[in-house]
């Protein structure tokens, strides 16, 4: 099969676009992979959320017959931010895409090798 770009789509959907989304999901930004992605705060063209910050007890030293630390009610926070789209791009030189043109592995084995870096 030669190597078009209608095949090379195919290549990139079936067999890279899980690795791509992996890769823009968790390895671009280190904040990002640490917050729980959910639909259930998207709201149509942002995403709404409610956050819990500071202590909700109380803390301190005293005796043992002395009397408790007052509590504190949980503090909240809402905060608002627009969608953004992640884009990524890889990048192969023409005479590579050539080379492999006739050989499908060989497309393969290129692909591999440049999402591994």
């Amino acid at each position: 099969m030669a190597l078009t770009t209608e095949t090379a789509d195919v290549a990139f959907k079936r067999y890279y676009l899980g690795t791509v989304t992996n890769q823009l999901n968790l390895k671009v930004n280190p904040f990002l992979a640490r917050v729980r992605q959910s639909s259930n705060d998207i709201y149509g063209k942002e995403v709404k959320r409610l956050i819990r910050y500071g202590m909700n007890g109380g803390v301190a030293a005293g005796s043992e017959s002395g009397d408790l630390p007052p509590s504190h009610a949980s503090n909240y926070a809402q905060f608002s931010l627009t969608l953004k789209n992640l884009y990524g791009t890889i990048q192969i030189s023409d005479k590579a895409i050539r080379a492999s043109a006739h050989n499908e592995g060989a497309f393969i084995n290129l692909l591999n090798e440049e999402m591994e870096y």
